[in-house]
Parts: structure tokens; sequence; C-alpha cells
């Protein structure tokens, strides 16, 4: 019945009845194979490698090898590397012509796992010389990866083209785009732009959308505001469930910034539609930005309030200081303060830094000198590198108002210190207020002296 089973294409029903005729010589290696394919396929792994054992266990000059290969690829992604690198060096030895490529390439990223970088490339190398027309490409792709990582551009250069040219509707596209990315790193940025256009024109479902995406970003960064509107539009138009929402919402920061706030907000709309968990908080964010400066509070504070309950570790805690300054730009201090509490004890390495200053300058503002001396001071012990020289400064400007000149020139000494030209024109501003006061004070009491 097992066999009957089989003949009629019934796996599941095969298995069932077949698993314990162990002994029967009607339970051939191919059926062996094909069932222990079977059971893998349906994450029914111990009774897989039962079958596989069995198949392997006949000896059979086809079936063997290949149960060996299958045997090694279900040991390797149930994390077992030391039992997936043991089958596929008896595959290897099988010198089995359908798998021995495939597994020298998979041996090949084992030991690149585990850092066995000679191994590595010896066994991607015998996979290229085997002349396989999947896996050869696929190996000279990864091998271009391995040798840009160990720094010699020149094989890297050397593998991806050799893999770009094959023609592999993956890897052929993935060494493109690879190559792209070393000639970017590199500076070329003509030859960056070349490798990347032919990815994004290779139709590969996945790399060709990132490189339009990545070319958007390119374009972006080299101030061609058209090219990168096209490659984001490109790139918005896949449909691809990662790349589409990202350049949704790189698009609307795009044309916010060419001040059409129509198409900005629409791209923005889109990003957040699509759910993306990294675009559509950020478009959550942009957009209550552009909402807010077109004064449409309710809309920005609903926008910043979606973007914090989103709960993505950057735009959220950054939604909270938003809606803190917006709040106290509308007169708000309670809800600006609470706003800004709650991004401080998101602890964000950023946004908790930038809402500490932030807090001070608004105590500051409602007189509290001693609250915002408090915050001022947490700001500067926080450590971040952009927001420490801002907080020495507000600190002196707090020590200048109160009279405490001497403190106040230290300070802005050290804020000095970060070889930031912004800050080092408040410190000369400051300095220069300061000597006024001091001067002023001077005269104050001469003149007093004298009416003595």
């Amino acid at each position: 019945m097992g066999l009957v089973a089989y003949d009629d294409g019934d796996l599941k029903h095969a298995c069932q009845l077949l698993e314990d005729l162990t002994g029967d010589d009607l339970v051939t290696p191919r059926i062996l194979k094909e069932v222990a394919g079977w059971l893998d396929d349906n994450e029914q792994f111990e009774k897989a490698r039962r079958w596989y054992i069995r198949a392997i266990d006949s000896h059979h000059p086809d079936f063997a090898p290949k149960a060996m290969y299958n045997l090694g690829n279900l040991e390797s992604e149930q994390g077992n590397a030391y039992q997936a690198r043991c089958w596929y060096r008896q595959v290897i030895d099988s010198h089995h012509p359908d798998v021995v490529a495939q597994a020298m390439y998979n041996l090949g990223n084992l030991e690149s796992e585990r850092g066995n970088g000679p191994e590595a490339r010896r066994l991607f190398i015998k996979a290229i010389e085997s002349g396989n027309s999947d896996t050869a490409p696929r190996a000279m792709a990864h091998l271009g990866y391995l040798e840009s990582e160990w720094g010699d551009f020149a094989q890297a250069r050397r593998w991806y083209t050799q893999a770009s040219d094959s023609g592999h509707p993956d890897a052929a596209p993935i060494a493109m785009s690879n190559l792209g990315k070393l000639e970017f790193d590199l500076g070329d940025i003509d030859q960056a732009r070349s490798w990347y256009t032919r990815a994004s024109d290779s139709g590969c479902p996945d790399v060709a959308p990132s490189a339009m995406f990545v070319l958007g970003g390119l374009e972006s960064g080299l101030g061609d505001i058209g090219q990168a509107r096209h490659w984001y539009t490109r790139a918005a138009e896949s449909g691809h469930i990662d790349q589409a929402p990202r350049a949704m919402c790189n698009l609307g920061s795009v044309e916010m910034e060419r001040g059409d706030t129509g198409q900005a907000r629409r791209w923005f709309t889109e990003a957040i539609d699509s759910g993306h968990l990294v675009a559509a908080p950020k478009a959550m964010l942009n957009l209550g930005k552009l909402e807010s400066e077109l004064g449409n509070i309710d809309e920005a504070r609903f926008l910043y309030i979606r973007a914090i309950d989103s709960g993505h570790p950057d735009d959220s805690p950054r939604a909270m200081v938003m809606l803190g300054l917006l709040e106290s730009q509308q007169g708000d201090p309670h809800q600006a303060r609470a706003w800004y509490i709650r991004a401080i004890d998101s602890g964000h390495l950023d946004d908790a830094a930038s809402a500490m200053l932030l807090l001070g300058v608004l105590e500051f503002d409602r007189g509290d000198r001693d609250q915002a001396r408090r915050w001022y001071t947490r700001a500067v012990d926080s450590g971040h590198v952009d927001t420490v020289p801002m907080a020495l400064v507000a600190l002196a400007d707090l020590e200048s108002v109160q009279g405490n000149a001497k403190k106040a020139r230290r300070l802005y000494a050290t804020a000095g210190g970060s070889g930031d030209p912004g800050i080092a024109g408040m410190i000369q501003r400051a300095s220069r207020e300061l000597d006024q006061r001091e001067e002023e004070h001077r005269r104050a009491q001469d003149a007093i002296r004298r009416g003595y």
C-alpha cells in the first residue's frame, strides 16, 4: 500500500505506510530520499534525518550522495554546522556531478562563517572551476564579497565582474550591486552609478528595487534632485515590500525640500499606509514636521503621537522631542515638560540628551534657574558629542546672567574646545556681551566711588 501511495504521488501517506519497512527491498533508495525530502519540507526533521540516513546507507551511487547533500542542508538550517560540514565533505568525496559543486559552495559558506578564510576561498574557487551554471556564479559573487571584506579590492572587483558577466538571474545582479558599493566606497562615483544602474535594470525582484533606492540616495547626496526623484519613484513604484515604502518616505523628504507640500504629503501618506516597520514611523514623524510648519497643529500632534505609539527605537523618542517642542511653541509648558521627560526616560542616545537640553531651555524661559541648571548639567553629563557643547554654552549663559562671570568664561572656553564653528560663533557673541556687562559694571562702581 505504501508503494501504491508513492506511485500515486501521495508522499504523506507513503511515509506513514513505509516508515516501518526498514528491511523491505521494495523501498528503493529513490523512495527513501524523496520521502525524506517531503518530511524535511514539512519540518518533520527527526523523521527526515532517519530517512536520509536510510538512503545514504543504501550506498546507491546516485541517491546516496543526493541524500548526503540534503542532510547537510538540513543540519545547516538547524544550526548544526559541524554535522553539515561532515555531510558536505562526504558529498565532495563522492564526486557526484549533480551535487558536488553545490556542496563545495555551501561548505565554503560554513567555513567563511567560522572564520576559516583560506579554506572558504579554496572551496569557492573549486565551485567556480566546476563550471556549474548555477553554483559557479554564486561562488564568484560570494568570493567577491569575501575579498572585499578582506581588503583585496582588485580580487573583489575581478570576481564581482565575472559574476556580473555570467548572466545568472540572481548572482549577476547581486554582484553588480556589490560592485556599485565597492566603487562608491573607493570614491569612483561614475563607476558606482554605472553598476547600480545595471543592477536596477536587471529585473531581479529584490536587487533591482534596492539598487534604485541606493541610486536615489546617491543622486540626492550629489545634489541632483531630479535624478534622485527619478530613482526613488522607480523604487516606490516597484512594489517591493521593503524598498518601496522606504523610497516613498525619502520621496516625501525630497519633495518637502523642494517646497512641494502636496507631493510631500502624498508620499509620506503612502509610506504610512504601507505599514512598513521602519518607513511608516519615519514618515509619520516627517509629515508631523510638515504639518507643524504649515500651521496644522492638531494634525501634527496626531502624527507625532502615532510615531510615538509605533514604538520605533529611533523615531518614537524623536517624536517625543518634537511634540515637546510643539507644545512649548503652543504655550503649554506642562505638556512640553511631560514629553521631554518621556524622551529622557527612553534612554535614546541622541534624543534623551536633546530633551535634557530643551528642558533646560524651557525651565530657563519659565524663570526656574535651578531646574534649568539641573537639566543643562545632565545634558553635559550625557557626553553626547553634539549636545554637550550647546549645553555648556547654555550653562555659561546662565552663569553670566546670574553675574558669575569667571565661571561663565570657564564654561565658554570648555565649549569652545569642541571645534564646532557654530558654537565658536555663539561663544564669541556671548563673550562680547559678557565683556560689555563687566565694563558697564566697572563704570557703575567707578561712578559710585566718585560720588563719595
